[in-house]
């Protein structure tokens, strides 16, 4: 039995293009803080998602950005490699404490590294922190959700 919904095919991709846009595809977002500031999150604990950070995303929400996890505090390194938007990445000690921050262009395969050992990096849309007054030794502030999921997270890289 055929449908009147099937003759139509462009319809059809167009159903299938909001339907893949409204699925996060795991990518759960967590409520953090930096200071009084709430951020939505999604993280990056494992190495495969440490290396996919936002590449290939063409826009980034306002007060959302990606959280890196690393399993030891070292000198971290970035990249903005297949990435479109700019983003500013800021370092976290393992203590939460705001180290850094750094600006990112689209696409630049230059390494911006940290100047000293950081456990958390965030990206954020470039200009965020500025806006926000968010200086050195903010404290970044995470829920008991998100260390859980981040130790479940830790735990199936092992």
């Amino acid at each position: 039995m055929k449908t009147k919904f099937l003759n139509y095919p462009i319809i059809n991709i167009l159903f299938i293009i909001i339907l893949l846009n409204q699925c996060n595809f795991g990518n759960e977002k967590y409520e953090i803080f930096i200071d009084s500031h709430k951020i939505k999150v999604e993280l990056a604990v494992t190495q495969k998602q440490r290396q996919k950070g936002l590449m290939y995303r063409e826009t980034l929400p306002e007060n959302e950005g990606l959280l890196f996890v690393f399993p030891e505090e070292r000198i971290q390194s970035f990249w903005m490699k297949n990435t479109p938007i700019p983003l500013d990445v800021a370092f976290f000690d393992s203590d939460g404490y705001l180290l850094e921050i750094q600006s990112m262009e689209p696409y630049s395969e230059k390494i911006h590294q940290s100047s000293e050992p950081a456990k958390y990096a965030l990206e954020m849309n470039k200009g965020w922190f500025k806006k926000n007054n968010i200086k050195r030794y903010a404290k970044l502030k995470l829920s008991k959700e998100v260390q859980e999921k981040i130790k479940e997270l830790s735990k199936k890289e092992k």
